[in-house]
């Protein structure tokens, strides 16, 4: 019985370790970088992201149009696929929506 105890005990303490491990982890990702982000290659991403900053902050694509000077007819494409998108008008709506976006030496 005895034995079965330590057993435990000692799986407790590999899960709490494991656990430990991992938070360390995290702590540092978030230090080397504290903020989430993503790859402005990342099309798919960035795209879902525009659009629920744009949810979020309740601007329509008439108020970014006025906001940009980038007409309505390039901000809906852009919004669809920002991959096909002049990357000046891609950072201009970044800008606009509180997305920070920089490149890396």
């Amino acid at each position: 019985m005895n034995q079965e105890i330590v057993l435990k005990l000692r799986h407790k303490a590999e899960e709490a370790n494991l656990s430990l491990v991992n938070l360390i982890d995290e702590v540092e990702k978030k230090l080397s970088n504290p903020k989430d982000s993503i790859p402005l290659g990342d099309f798919k991403e960035l795209k879902s992201l525009m659009i629920h900053k744009r949810k979020i902050l309740k601007i329509t694509l008439e108020d970014l149009e006025l906001q940009t000077n980038i007409s309505l007819s390039t901000l809906k494409r852009l919004m669809s696929d920002p991959a096909g998108a002049k990357f000046s008008n891609v950072i201009a709506v970044l800008n606009e929506l509180g997305i920070e976006s920089w490149a890396e030496r």
